[in-house]
């Protein structure tokens, strides 16, 4: 039984958060923190003058999202499923 419990926990960590389900949820004004507990820790941010702008890609599937004031104003996706 531990072995199965075992099996599933680490199956699920290695579940994808940028699903077009998750990607959808992001909402205008959220914050860094509240988009990354959303879609995962971002595989790349450059930031400049307030502006952070970040992606998040899995193979061909990828997000962007920039954070003005550490709000989300604009974000875009390609190929999520």
């Amino acid at each position: 039984m531990h072995k199965i419990a075992l099996l599933l926990l680490l199956a699920l960590a290695g579940c994808s958060k940028l699903t077009l389900s998750n990607y959808d949820k992001v909402q205008l004004g959220m914050s860094f923190d509240e988009v990354k507990a959303l879609i995962g820790e971002p595989t790349e941010c450059s930031d400049a003058l307030m502006v952070r702008n970040c992606v998040w890609r899995e193979g061909e599937a990828s997000a962007s999202v920039s954070f003005v004031g550490n709000k989300a104003t604009i974000f875009t996706a390609d190929k999520l499923k």
